[in-house]
């Protein structure tokens, strides 16, 4: 048999099962997060009559939990980041040729912590909103004022959306001013 068939056809048996796990995990960690309810049976809590809601049952109930006490709200982000290792894997690009687009969506994650923890978007009583990453990353932003830790917040975001799309924002800016003065 050739040497050079068995070698490919290994590579994309397992570039397939990898894509195939990513996407169980996103399906997974959705449907956890979704789901989540306080009331739920975990690791973390013991619920009163032992009854679990979360669609994926106990385990669902124990990654959610886990989840949205590291990242509050913005766990959802997580996925738009898992569902990028996808597209990855699929074999659109390589993971080796898109490091700034990840270290975009570790920006990305930390950035949605700090805003949700800023506006108190949260939704769960036990967590901060931006959870305990988002908590300890707006300690270091507590020494600005306000409006400072939004100046700071907004431009960490455009950047994350600038690594992330790999647009030039100047570019951008040309061309709206170009049109401006036609």
């Amino acid at each position: 048999m050739n040497h050079k068939l068995v070698e490919y056809v290994k590579q994309y048996v397992q570039a397939y099962m990898m894509s195939v796990l990513c996407l169980a995990m996103i399906i997974f960690l959705f449907g956890s997060i979704w789901t989540f309810s306080l009331h739920d049976e975990s690791i973390f809590y013991h619920a009163r009559y032992g009854l679990c809601k979360n669609i994926f049952g106990y385990s669902g109930a124990t990654v959610a939990a886990f989840l949205v006490y590291l990242f509050g709200s913005a766990a959802y982000t997580l996925l738009f980041f898992l569902s990028f290792i996808l597209w990855c894997t699929i074999g659109v690009t390589s993971v080796r040729k898109e490091n700034d687009r990840i270290a975009g969506f570790v920006l990305l994650i930390m950035t949605n912590t700090m805003l949700c923890n800023l506006y108190f978007i949260g939704y769960h009583q036990y967590s901060s909103p931006g959870g305990v990453v988002g908590q300890f990353l707006m300690r270091g932003l507590s020494y600005f004022d306000m409006q400072a830790q939004k100046l700071i917040l907004y431009g960490m975001l455009f950047a994350s959306i600038v690594l992330i799309l790999r647009f030039a924002h100047l570019f951008i800016a040309r061309i709206m001013v170009k049109g401006l003065y036609r």
